[in-house]
């Protein structure tokens, strides 16, 4: 599975950082909110997997808040994978930069964590089939977090979701215009299912009681816990 982030957002990765604050609103938020439910999901050692990890600002943000953290942050994409390895390059042996699909099979680990990556998987039955190889990698305990757009399985409430969407981004410097250009040129490789559906992929994939820990608009914080035997 290959993809090159420069050419699909028509962007320099360089700018990626910028960028996806300017797209999506409460980034910042989001990201710390992943930190916050792992933190206090594993207080001591654990072993996280960044799936999609694009330019490690997730990886980043749990290497900083947890000391006692490895990280394997995977990607496919050479160029921002670069840019990774210059951004945890401090963090030494504690984060390893793995050039690897997220759909390849999955290393046991504590944690799985992705950010804006799993919506590259366009067919639900092979989302569910991600979500099994993710429940299969986790420990008893194990948790799954994933930060990503999800929106609803009505076409008005789509519709209202958009438009949200698009007020946020002209408080960003883009036109409304722009804003569904943007949309528009998104679906071309992107899919965003409903949280109904990403949290039915879920159970089906093993997660109990999997569940939504933040919204804001379509940006969403949702995963699950592999309960203990």
């Amino acid at each position: 599975m290959s993809h090159s982030v420069e050419s699909h957002l028509n962007l320099d990765v360089r700018e990626y950082d910028r960028l996806i604050r300017t797209f999506s609103p409460g980034y910042d938020e989001m990201i710390g909110v992943v930190v916050d439910v792992l933190q206090r999901t594993f207080p001591g050692e654990c072993h996280v997997l960044d799936l999609g990890t694009g330019t490690g600002a997730l990886a980043f943000a749990i290497a900083s808040k947890m000391p006692r953290a490895t990280i394997e942050a995977w990607d496919v994409d050479r160029k921002m994978l670069d840019v990774a390895k210059q951004r945890l390059a401090p963090f030494g042996e504690r984060v390893t930069i793995v050039e690897r699909s997220f759909e390849e099979t999955l290393p046991s680990c504590d944690a799985v964590v992705a950010s804006f990556s799993l919506h590259h998987v366009r067919d639900r039955e092979r989302k569910t089939d991600l979500f099994r190889g993710i429940f299969s990698a986790l420990g008893p305990g194990g948790v799954f977090l994933n930060a990503d757009q999800t929106l609803s399985d009505q076409p008005e409430l789509d519709d209202v979701t958009f438009s949200i969407w698009a007020d946020f981004m002209t408080t960003q410097g883009w036109t409304r215009d722009q804003a569904y250009e943007h949309f528009a040129a998104w679906s071309l490789e992107d899919k965003y299912f409903a949280l109904y559906d990403e949290l039915a992929s879920l159970a089906g994939a093993g997660f109990t009681r999997p569940a939504c820990f933040w919204k804001n608009v379509a940006a969403t914080v949702y995963g699950g816990l592999k309960q203990s035997a």
